[in-house]
């Protein structure tokens, strides 16, 4: 990375658009571990330091991470600017990265790269790295337990190790507990926040294959607004039908972003949902005692409903196999269409503005 637009000794190929990080970190565990310390000038602002440095590096990260994903390995005209906020009693630290990220190509004459084996590593990196680990492996452990200060660990630090062992945890607690889960779950759905949401959004949708996670996941993805079409479409080709109805689920939760193809994707998506969910039940009919018939459904789990009864009077669900409390095909694609006419509005409503600015007295 550089924060200069050439690079010396390399040839610039391509630009592949300009990339962009933002991080937020508060103050108050800083000031708090550093209360009992007399020298507040010494002490926190070291403690300050530390934690500028970590925005800084983590910020640097992502803007590489962006830049790897579009094909690219430099940055240049990099900038990073630092701001602090404060106001009520409370105070954050705000760190943002700009950067366009290029594709270069080293020159023949150019020197040979620079070994980083000598470059010095700060004491906080090896002491932040020893309570990452520590940290994972406590959580590797069902017994321990979690500390308010390890859960603000994870979301400043975006430690991705931990989002499966904690999804595990949430899962667990729904087992022996769902009211208790509350607060855990909102724990959670702040650390897979804080990880990068394609990350997040691909382990989430990993884990509706397994059963004892797929609740889970599913209220994560709600959580942190992590849906997608594509995953979802993915879904309904699978013979699995719990797979199936745990991904319809998910429909409940935006995607973090949306593009005008993803108009298309609603589309499709909208015309897989019904055969992806026929109806489970089987029709049958009833002799009454006077000698009419009586038209019912049989359940899967095998109990006989009047068809004027929408859901089984046994095991509550309907005759695609979906509970009251959850999305059915015919919800989801409602959900769905309120979704497009949104979308097409915006998609509109932007083109308008974009032609508007093109046209002979501008706009």
């Amino acid at each position: 990375m550089t924060t200069g637009f050439a690079i010396e000794g390399w040839k610039i190929l391509d630009h592949l658009g300009v990339v962009a990080s933002h991080a937020v970190a508060g103050t108050g565990l800083v000031s708090e571990f550093f209360a009992g310390f007399s020298d507040i000038f010494g002490g926190r602002s070291n403690a300050y330091r530390r934690q500028l440095d970590f925005l800084y590096r983590d910020t640097v990260a992502d803007l590489h991470r962006q830049a790897r994903s579009r094909g690219g390995n430099w940055l240049v005209g990099l900038r990073i600017d630092l701001d602090e906020v404060s106001g009520k009693g409370a105070q954050m630290f705000m760190i943002t990265g700009l950067a366009t990220a290029v594709r270069a190509r080293r020159l023949p004459s150019s020197a040979p790269e620079i070994s980083i084996s000598g470059e010095f590593i700060e004491s906080s990196e090896i002491t932040t790295m020893a309570h990452r680990l520590a940290l994972l492996k406590s959580l590797q452990a069902d017994s321990s337990t979690v500390s308010d200060a390890d859960w603000a660990f994870l979301v400043e630090h975006r430690v991705q190790e931990a989002c499966l062992p904690i999804l595990g945890r949430l899962s667990k607690s729904y087992k022996e507990s769902p009211v208790d889960a509350r607060p855990l779950r909102t724990k959670i759905a702040a650390v897979f926040s804080a990880v990068p949401s394609d990350f997040a959004t691909s382990l989430l949708h990993d884990a509706l294959h397994t059963p004892s996670l797929a609740p889970a996941a599913v209220d994560i993805i709600c959580d942190c607004g992590l849906g997608s079409y594509r995953l979802v479409a993915a879904a309904l080709a699978s013979p699995d039908f719990d797979f199936r109805r745990f991904a319809l689920q998910t429909l409940k939760a935006d995607q973090p972003s949306y593009t005008a193809d993803s108009l298309a994707e609603i589309d499709s998506l909208r015309s897989l949902i019904p055969d992806a969910f026929p109806p489970r039940s089987i029709r049958t009919e009833r002799k009454g005692v006077l000698g009419g018939a009586k038209q019912m459904w049989q359940c899967i789990c095998g109990r006989s409903n009047a068809v004027d009864e929408s859901h089984c009077g046994a095991c509550f669900r309907d005759e695609m196999g979906f509970r009251r409390d959850e999305i059915s095909p015919t919800a989801a694609i409602r959900k769905l269409d309120v979704t497009h006419a949104a979308l097409s509005a915006v998609v509109a409503e932007r083109g308008d503005i974009q032609d508007c600015s093109l046209g002979p007295n501008g706009c």
